[in-house]
């Protein structure tokens, strides 16, 4: 029985590392994607996630959860990437909030914010580049059991600023 459960989880994990690309790994990793996905679910949330790409390592690892006295989730999420053909590395920590309604019977939504600590060495020829900054990132979703509209604005702190804006409809 060991030796299957062992067999089968190896290859989940393996479908699930060539599974991994580019486009969808903010989807993988749900806190840092958007921030108003924390606590959606009544229960404890924990991902765990690593993806190797063309020379870049990354390790991806949050938890969050739904807390009742405070109408929301709260989360933690910390992620460390290289780059192993420029020996660039960058790490970050973030910890992120979601207040959650019901609109009426059928729409919900989840208002969500992150606040992230980050880390970065870069090689430049002969010299190495150190820095260290806080960002924040906002969301939003409205959901019902067949539709979602996702918006967040992530990086907003930094250079590299990003807006999502996702929908998604379950046909049946």
């Amino acid at each position: 029985m060991k030796t299957k459960l062992l067999l089968l989880s190896f290859l989940t994990l393996s479908y699930v590392s060539h599974a991994q690309t580019y486009s969808n790994l903010s989807y993988s990793a749900p806190l840092a994607k958007n921030p108003a996905l924390t606590g959606l679910r009544t229960t404890e949330e924990f991902n765990l996630k690593f993806s190797h790409l063309y020379g870049f390592n990354n390790y991806y690892l949050d938890y969050n959860q739904y807390a009742n006295k405070l109408h929301g989730g709260v989360g933690m999420s910390f992620n460390f990437g290289r780059n192993e053909l420029t020996k660039n590395t960058f790490s970050y920590s973030n910890f992120s909030y979601a207040f959650q309604n019901k609109i009426n019977d059928k729409w919900n939504y989840s208002l969500g914010a992150g606040i992230d600590l980050a880390a970065s060495i870069g090689f430049s020829q002969d010299t190495t580049i150190r820095s260290v900054y806080f960002d924040y990132q906002f969301g939003g979703l409205l959901y019902t059991k067949k539709f979602l509209l996702d918006f967040s604005a992530n990086n907003l702190n930094n250079d590299y600023r990003s807006l999502n804006l996702t929908t998604a409809y379950q046909f049946k």
